[in-house]
């Protein structure tokens, strides 16, 4: 059995409200060109009050079964990436799948914060590669306003909501070439949430990160996990078509681009008008780039994600669509 799998659509869903600098530079007590020298970000896009996951998972979804041209009958499983699940069960996943009406599929949710995209990616192809199913949703969707504290400069300045889908399916062209994932367990008290919902607690269930120990772990890391996954692909960095990094900070990007002494044209980003979305950043900038036309077919690209855990993981593949 020689199975391929491949991604044959791709879909993304921003809240319609926009929170922009002015409005948080007020509320913070600096200036718009304070928060936006420090993040590249101008705005970010934050969820309705009555607005959960799986909602934004759902039109992100919608939009990649689209673009896919299949039926929702037609997917085999469901994988949600998320670190802001509707309720801690059932999961989130399983609310998709009744919204989607994919009663077929096999549904869970998988946590692996801003890298839960890539890991989910490499789930899924695991499964098609096997043989044991032939379409798979992954999801990458955070609300992360809910875990923010409005208050706090380091973090309210960052994030932002959204979801961003992908189907993958078995196909005849080889398209995925190389995965690398990875986790440092010893750093999880870089980026965390001290609350859990399931334990007593007196602390707020804000999302907390140490500012500075992300970016040099980041700028130090990253570029060494990119040259990894190229040797792991037998390629070199100029095969790479576009690189779609993580949109954690746009300070971050760019010290990457300048370290790999990449072609800034080459390196995609939309946290100037979106922010940090977490699970959703790879795949909302994914989408966007194949709905412009960016991306076309022999493109080769190479996602990266790393977040909470401290998770990583990469994946290069040819778009063939």
């Amino acid at each position: 059995m020689n199975i391929k799998p491949l991604i044959i659509g791709t879909g993304h869903y921003s809240p319609p409200e926009v929170l922009n600098n002015s409005k948080l530079a007020d509320d913070l007590g600096v200036t718009e060109d304070w928060i936006y020298s420090r993040t590249g970000i101008e705005s970010r896009r934050i969820s309705h009050e009555y607005q959960n996951t799986s909602e934004i998972a759902l039109y992100a979804s919608l939009n990649a079964i689209e673009e896919s041209n299949i039926n929702p009958e037609e997917i085999d499983m469901i994988i949600v990436c998320t670190l802001s699940p509707d309720k801690l069960c059932p999961s989130t996943a399983c609310i998709l799948q009744n919204d989607l009406k994919a009663f077929n599929a096999a549904c869970f949710d998988l946590e692996a914060a801003c890298a839960g995209f890539v890991f989910g990616l490499t789930t899924a192809y695991q499964y098609i590669y096997s043989g044991m199913y032939k379409t798979i949703l992954v999801v990458g969707a955070d609300i992360l306003s809910r875990f923010t504290d409005y208050t706090d400069k380091s973090t309210s300045i960052l994030f932002g909501d959204g979801a961003g889908a992908a189907i993958i399916r078995a196909g005849e062209e080889e398209s995925f070439k190389a995965f690398n994932l990875g986790s440092d367990g010893s750093l999880k008290d870089m980026i965390y949430i001290p609350s859990s919902g399931v334990e007593k607690s007196d602390q707020k269930p804000y999302l907390t990160l140490k500012g500075r120990e992300v970016f040099k772990w980041a700028v130090t890391n990253v570029p060494k996990i990119i040259i990894e996954t190229i040797k792991k692909a037998s390629m070199n960095l100029n095969d790479i078509d576009y690189f779609i990094i993580h949109q954690a900070n746009q300070r971050i990007t760019k010290a990457i681009t300048e370290k790999l002494e990449l072609s800034k044209e080459k390196v995609l980003s939309n946290i100037e008008d979106i922010g940090n979305t977490s699970a959703a950043s790879i795949p909302i900038l994914l989408s966007q780039a194949v709905k412009a036309g960016k991306i076309k077919k022999g493109h080769k690209i190479l996602m990266v994600g790393f977040g909470s855990g401290i998770s990583w993981g990469a994946t290069i593949f040819e778009w063939k669509i």
